[in-house]
């Protein structure tokens, strides 16, 4: 799948130069008006990252783009309006190509040195190949259902706000 190493759930180490990549939510604010991307999203895995930070957006450890079915990728503060687009198979192949080209230059251009994928299989479908002939690490959020992977989310988050490394998957 990849020429650079992918290290399972439960062993990333804080890296002040991180991008967080999350899919976005079913789960959504509705609102009449466009919002910020990062507001819109009101699913269990935005609301674990809203709480996990003691500042706004702007003052968090890491950088984050959202992955939407409608959309593309996101900027947090990229305003969109309330809809109701499932990621599935052609939408994914219809993504891609842009989708790889979007994170990889974005990789690139930030020198990121660990990009953190919190997707599901769809939405991995959509972006995968931009890894490729980076030289950061990717790690992806896995679990057993939504509890492990928001338990293991919940930890990176806290161990870019603590200079803590996570433990190792036991």
């Amino acid at each position: 799948m990849t020429a650079i190493p992918i290290r399972p759930v439960g062993v990333i180490t804080r890296i002040v130069n991180t991008l967080l990549v999350q899919s976005c939510s079913e789960r959504k604010v509705d609102t009449p008006e466009p919002i910020p991307a990062f507001e819109r999203y009101d699913g269990y895995f935005y609301r674990i990252i809203k709480n996990a930070l003691d500042s706004p957006l702007n003052g968090a450890p890491f950088d984050i783009r959202i992955l939407s079915a409608e959309y593309g990728l996101l900027h947090p503060d990229d305003p969109i309006e309330n809809y109701d687009r499932k990621m599935d198979e052609q939408r994914a192949a219809e993504l891609r190509p842009t989708l790889t080209t979007e994170l990889r230059e974005l990789a690139e251009n930030s020198e990121y040195e660990q990009i953190v994928v919190n997707a599901g299989k769809t939405y991995w479908e959509a972006i995968d190949g931009f890894q490729n002939g980076l030289d950061a690490e990717l790690v992806l959020v896995d679990g057993e259902g939504l509890g492990e992977k928001g338990h293991f989310l919940k930890e990176f988050l806290q161990s870019l706000q603590s200079d803590t490394e996570l433990p190792q998957a036991q």
